[in-house]
């Protein structure tokens, strides 16, 4: 994913020249992310899609927290590409995925510390390239996936740590269709990046609120 990437890379490839990134529909907290897709329609599914790749990951037996139903839903899982089922098991919720001590996925182990992980703009280092980053907000809370405050925070943080930001809002737009707006912006952005063109981002235009 190329937020985190452009976020770790000083530390993990500091001899790649970076010119640029763009990145759109940004996780900037996961567990923003599943509480605001919990017993969603569509997304919903993204929470034991995701607990699986993290489980996996930090090597954690998955199987142990979730109720039984949780292991029917994830067993399902297992061997298909998360986008592939949005929209199946409407209305999924936490609660019913895992075990009762283990719902609060913010104060139990090992979750809490794996989505503190997980969150953005924590690290040691942070991007040093110029960074396009767009995100949808199409009912006030974000696009139906990402939270459009988050991913704005974490480009004003990025902006105070004296990184060039240029963030875009779509508003009324959801994860899919910002990439009507975000798509035609990153041939450009990276175009002149790779000209060495000058770039001027716009943080200095956000809201100062956290």
């Amino acid at each position: 994913m190329a937020g985190w990437a452009s976020e770790l890379a000083p530390a993990y490839a500091p001899e790649l020249n970076i010119v640029g990134v763009a990145e759109r529909g940004v996780p900037a907290s996961y567990l923003d992310m599943f509480n605001y897709v919990n017993g969603t329609s569509e997304y919903a599914i993204a929470i034991p899609g995701m607990l699986i790749g993290l489980s996996r990951a930090y090597g954690v037996d998955l199987d142990r927290y979730l109720s039984s139903y949780g292991q029917q839903v994830v067993g399902q899982l297992q061997q298909v590409c998360m986008a592939s089922v949005f929209g199946t098991d409407a209305g999924l919720t936490i609660d019913q995925l895992m075990l009762r001590r283990y719902q609060n996925l913010a104060e139990v182990a090992p979750f809490a510390q794996i989505l503190s992980d997980q969150t953005m703009g924590t690290t040691s280092t942070h991007p040093m390239e110029p960074l396009l980053m767009g995100v949808g907000n199409s009912d006030g809370t974000g696009d139906g996936v990402m939270v459009a405050a988050d991913v704005e925070a974490l480009a004003r943080h990025y902006s105070q740590q004296g990184v060039p930001v240029d963030f875009q809002g779509y508003t009324g737009a959801s994860h899919e269709e910002a990439g009507a707006f975000f798509e035609p912006q990153t041939g450009p952005f990276l175009q002149a990046r790779f000209a060495g063109a000058p770039f001027v981002g716009n943080c200095w235009s956000l809201s100062s609120s956290p």
